[in-house]
């Protein structure tokens, strides 16, 4: 008898090692990959942006990197003797305009050059639904989206669900200007498997259907773009609430370590998968914590762990734990 169904194959790039950079742009699932790249020692840069969720921002942000935008004060806006942008996460925000510009302008030099040598792009859509600032607000002469409402008045905002076809057009843009900027990059798309409450549950699944429409026609048309079905595997493989948190919305521990076991076994090269293996041990004895830390069991565990390590980095020099 099957508890579950089964996950068809699907085409995927099996060749990333540790000296793979990878660029991650897009909701907070893509943090939640980025986290477990860096858990395993991988050469990441993840949201240069901050979190983002609907396309539009993200193509934007995208558009930054590769043209290494370089903000000034008219970009920003002051609330309270706070400053902040409309395309970037409150982490930017500041008292004082010169830093937070400063912050928000490395933090786009820094992605520039970082995707310059980049092998893979993971872009996670989050939304379809966009927020757009109303032309009224700020004297601004029309209408535009922003990547973060930064807990502002509902009120101030028009809310717009992206048709697969704009976004289709969009994307396919960045999508030719990323791969003129570095020829050698693959890209993956990935849909959230965040449910987006806030639209409710039948607005949510109407702007997952356009979210999903646009990657697959994008990923059919680039044989450099591929999709990964992290989506797929929470509605359906999993398609329980024992795999979700508390709040019914992100996936768990169990939920993110299931998908993200099947991203390694696609993605990596077999002596990698062998190398994340005995990675994950040495970190797993980093965290332990002792009964009591100064006894002479504790200290042989630590030298003989401090060995394994020196064997290691020994072994492969881009390793430093």
């Amino acid at each position: 008898m099957n508890w579950c169904l089964n996950l068809e194959e699907f085409k995927f790039p099996n060749q990333a090692t540790h000296q793979t950079p990878f660029f991650l742009i897009g909701s907070c699932f893509t943090q939640n990959m980025a986290e477990k790249l860096n858990y395993y020692k991988f050469l990441t840069l993840c949201n240069p942006h901050g979190i983002i969720f609907n396309p539009v921002s993200i193509i934007q942000s995208l558009n930054d990197y590769l043209l290494n935008t370089q903000y000034t004060q008219k970009d920003l806006w002051q609330q309270d003797d706070v400053w902040h942008s409309w395309q970037h996460h409150s982490s930017f925000s500041g008292v004082n305009a010169e830093k937070c510009l400063l912050n928000i302008n490395s933090s786009i030099q820094h992605a520039h050059n970082f995707l310059k040598s980049a092998q893979f792009v993971v872009i996670t859509l989050g939304s379809a639904w966009v927020y757009y600032l109303k032309k009224n607000m700020q004297n601004n002469a029309e209408d535009f989206p922003v990547a973060n409402n930064h807990r502002l008045p509902e009120a101030m905002f028009e809310k717009k669900l992206l048709t697969s076809e704009i976004m289709r057009l969009k994307m396919s843009e960045v999508i030719d200007k990323l791969l003129d900027f570095n020829p050698k990059l693959h890209i993956i798309f990935t849909v959230s498997p965040v449910r987006h409450l806030r639209e409710g549950v039948i607005q949510n699944n109407r702007s997952k259907a356009e979210l999903i429409s646009v990657v697959h026609h994008i990923k059919d048309s680039y044989k450099q773009v591929f999709y990964f079905p992290a989506y797929e595997m929470m509605i359906d493989i999993l398609r329980d609430y024992r795999f979700y948190a508390e709040d019914l919305v992100h996936p768990n521990y169990l939920a993110t370590t299931y998908i993200w076991d099947i991203f390694i076994k696609k993605i990596f090269k077999p002596e990698t998968q062998e190398l994340i293996n005995e990675i994950h041990q040495i970190n797993k004895n980093l965290e332990h914590k002792p009964l009591i830390a100064n006894s002479q069991k504790h200290q042989e565990f630590i030298n003989t762990l401090h060995q394994k390590i020196k064997i290691i980095e020994n072994k492969y020099d881009f390793l430093k734990f």
